[in-house]
């Protein structure tokens, strides 16, 4: 997998144009990119890295530790207020992939964070957004200005004079979506950067509508999202003991709200990286619309490494039932994990593939 020079900082345009000392307190909003937050850590500066979610999380650990450098990663979408006005520089690039209200977010939570005199350079790609982004910076800063055309027509730019952040959120209020299967009805808010965040995705009905789920199970929603599929699952029959994960903060503060506006107490929320959070843990049942990117990027091995993980996970007699575009063949990685797999159902669009009998892993079978 490699991911678009679009969605990567170029280091050149920094080199011309960044100015960082060891006395430079940096903020990095790089997303799937950790090349930002290691450029300005190598030249001296004290970084600030925050992250969705902690994969990449890791990522960044890792390569910080590679580069015998010193990167402040954190699990997180803002900033507590004794950070506020603390930052003498920030380094953005603009996610248009995520849709413009997070690119929002981060210019307003940026125009926060900087000192009086701060700097902020954001990179943006000319045909996706460059302009839109613009209009966002000059909303939360007195001067922007291109400053320079890197490769792959990446476009970087200054913002200075942060002005200060509105009383009042511009943002309007949530959206409430109502998800019904089998007679049983759920309220749910969805979120900007979050997967679904424009309505409940068609897939995980299909999933709710195909999956046969015995009463007061042990079930487990893996990617959870805002949680339409734990939360359905947990109100439809509340003996059910229901664990949803996500590997991002958002999603599972998200999912989290959601199962208290359904009044579920029973439910528990877990950031995890695929399982790691539930190590020692098995169900009954194992619900999953399996992710299909990472990022912008399209990356088939995500969902088969959550497949291959969930056969450790999945009692004896259980069932893990995962959801996916018709055209993606996870059939066969299934089946090196499960002893039987089969499609349950499927659609135009949607194919769910029901998996049994987990195949001994190594732990497993050396106990």
């Amino acid at each position: 997998m490699s991911t678009p020079q679009t969605h990567l900082y170029d280091t050149t345009l920094l080199d011309r144009f960044a100015r960082v000392t060891p006395q430079t307190r940096l903020l990095d909003l790089g997303y799937y990119d950790p090349a930002g937050a290691l450029w300005a850590a190598e030249h001296g500066a004290t970084v600030t890295a925050l992250r969705p979610s902690i994969d990449l999380i890791v990522e960044l650990d890792l390569a910080a530790r590679h580069r015998r450098v010193r990167v402040d990663a954190r699990l997180a979408t803002s900033l507590s207020p004794a950070d506020f006005g603390s930052f003498d520089a920030a380094l953005l690039i603009a996610p248009f992939f995520l849709g413009n209200t997070p690119v929002r977010n981060a210019f307003d939570l940026v125009s926060q964070a900087l000192t009086p005199a701060g700097t902020l350079l954001y990179q943006a790609h000319r045909r996706h957004g460059a302009d839109t982004f613009m209009k966002f910076a000059r909303d939360r800063f007195e001067r922007v200005d291109q400053v320079g055309i890197g490769t792959h027509q990446c476009r970087l730019y200054q913002a200075t004079g942060a002005r200060p952040a509105l009383a009042v959120e511009e943002i309007a209020a949530p959206t409430e979506h109502v998800l019904t299967v089998r007679q049983t009805s759920i309220r749910l808010h969805l979120g900007a950067g979050v997967f679904g965040a424009r309505g409940i995705d068609p897939g995980t009905a299909f999933l709710l509508q195909t999956a046969e789920i015995p009463a007061g199970v042990s079930v487990l929603d893996l990617g959870c999202g805002a949680g339409a599929i734990g939360i359905h699952v947990a109100s439809e029959d509340r003996r059910r003991r229901v664990v949803m994960t996500d590997v991002s903060q958002a999603a599972v503060e998200l999912a989290s709200a959601n199962a208290a506006r359904n009044n579920l107490d029973r439910v528990r929320v877990l950031v995890s990286d695929g399982f790691a959070a539930i190590a020692r843990e098995r169900f009954q049942v194992i619900l999953s619309n399996l992710p299909a990117h990472r990022g912008p990027v399209d990356d088939p091995s995500l969902a088969e490494a959550l497949i291959r993980d969930a056969s450790a996970h999945l009692n004896e007699d259980g069932n893990a039932w995962f959801v996916v575009n018709r055209s993606r063949g996870i059939e066969l990685p299934a089946a090196r994990a499960f002893r039987h797999v089969e499609i349950a159902a499927q659609n135009a669009r949607y194919k769910v593939v029901r998996c049994a009998s987990p195949r001994p892993t190594r732990s497993t079978r050396h106990g």
